[in-house]
């Protein structure tokens, strides 16, 4: 027969040791189970909203580094392999928002849970409808595979006196017939002499675009989340200022002397932490029993 038990972990002369043991039911076992593999559902599809920030970000650090080198060019050709670096930044960013889009829409329709899927489809519409960089951006990776790359234009001007990348609308327009409903904002920017867009202005304004669908799309799951995260807190003890989670001992009465030590606890509840903190959802260290994070 085995018997299950919480153990929390102290550091003794180098070793580790369990001194503080408290024996638990297997429905505890399981009910905690079922909580980590819920964390470690929510890090693994915040994955997908992770590797669409950081596509963008990286975009954005690129510039900042373009900006740097850039005063020091003397001739046209200086700027052409920054120029195409900028591009593959560009579209990889662009099709990371497809893969975000394509994985929660097909994961919801697979799950067959109808409510969700309607609500996700129903936002994500809504959100074409508001914002023009979403419909924009969504357009653009099509443009990107179908037409050219996407930045074509370096200038700069009085406001801007140092050279910065630009999408030109001209050229959009001239080279690609599938804009969908976009082509009437493109038109209306062109024809109002907004012909260029600044692509480091439109990636921050998207970034904030994208984690607000994100946050909404998920909310039932954040809060899900966070609910669990409280809960797993209460298991946390104190041992000299610093927080420990416990680890799962399974001791089989038959061979007491193997210990079977299992200790999801404490690595998926900082995943999950890191996770709500790139959604500016912060736990604080008031929140957490101590726990350091």
């Amino acid at each position: 027969m085995k018997k299950y038990y919480f153990a929390w972990p102290e550091s003794r002369d180098g070793e580790l040791v369990f001194d503080s043991q408290e024996e638990i039911s297997l429905e505890v076992v399981k009910s905690i189970e079922n909580m980590t593999s819920d964390l470690a559902l929510f890090v693994s599809e915040h994955l997908y909203y992770r590797m669409l920030v950081k596509n963008f970000s990286e975009v954005l650090v690129w510039l900042e580094e373009f900006d740097v080198v850039s005063k020091f060019f003397k001739f046209n050709h200086d700027y052409i392999p920054y120029h195409h670096e900028l591009n593959r930044l560009m579209i990889n960013a662009l099709n990371g928002t497809y893969v975000y889009f394509q994985h929660f829409g097909y994961k919801l329709s697979t799950e067959e849970n109808k409510q969700q899927l309607t609500y996700f489809r129903e936002l994500r519409n809504a959100f074409l409808e508001e914002h023009f960089l979403y419909r924009f951006f969504d357009k653009l990776r099509n443009y990107a595979v179908h037409c050219s790359i996407p930045v074509t234009l370096l200038r700069s001007s009085i406001e801007e006196p140092s050279k910065a990348f630009h999408f030109d609308v001209h050229a959009l327009l001239r080279d690609y017939n599938a804009w969908g409903d976009v082509r009437k904002d493109l038109q209306k920017d062109r024809q109002s002499g907004n012909d260029k867009y600044c692509v480091r202005t439109f990636i921050m304004q998207a970034l904030l675009i994208y984690q607000e669908f994100h946050l909404l799309v998920n909310v039932d799951h954040i809060q899900h989340v966070r609910s669990i995260l409280a809960q797993l807190r209460m298991l946390i003890r104190t041992e000299k200022n610093q927080g420990r989670f416990p680890v799962f001992l399974i001791i089989d009465e038959e061979i007491p002397e193997k210990v079977e030590m299992q200790s999801a606890i404490e690595s998926n509840y900082m995943l999950a932490v890191d996770a709500l903190k790139d959604l500016t959802i912060d736990i604080g260290e008031k929140d957490t029993g101590g726990l350091t994070i």
